[in-house]
């Protein structure tokens, strides 16, 4: 998926405490920092990807759904003419 960022948790953790945070705070606000940065994200192309293979699959779908359609009226097709047929030779 995305690159991964690099990230200096130490330095990061002494800039905070230079700057007057209280360690504690400074190590939390660190970890929490470096874990955001180790998770994967999407990138605009991985976006852009799995919209592609969405337009591919609804594509594939209306495709089904329309063979699905054109069969079921030439069933139906089928079936009226055969019902006009038995009523003119039961006549």
């Amino acid at each position: 998926m995305s690159a991964q960022l690099l990230f200096d948790k130490l330095s990061y953790l002494d800039r905070l405490k230079s700057a007057g945070i209280d360690e504690k705070f400074a190590r939390a606000h660190a970890d929490g920092l470096e874990q955001a940065f180790r998770e994967e994200v999407a990138t605009k192309t991985d976006i852009a990807a799995l919209a592609e293979a969405v337009r591919t699959e609804i594509k594939d779908a209306k495709f089904a759904i329309l063979q699905w359609v054109i069969g079921a009226i030439g069933f139906q097709t089928l079936v009226l003419v055969g019902a006009v047929i038995a009523v003119f030779k039961i006549h």
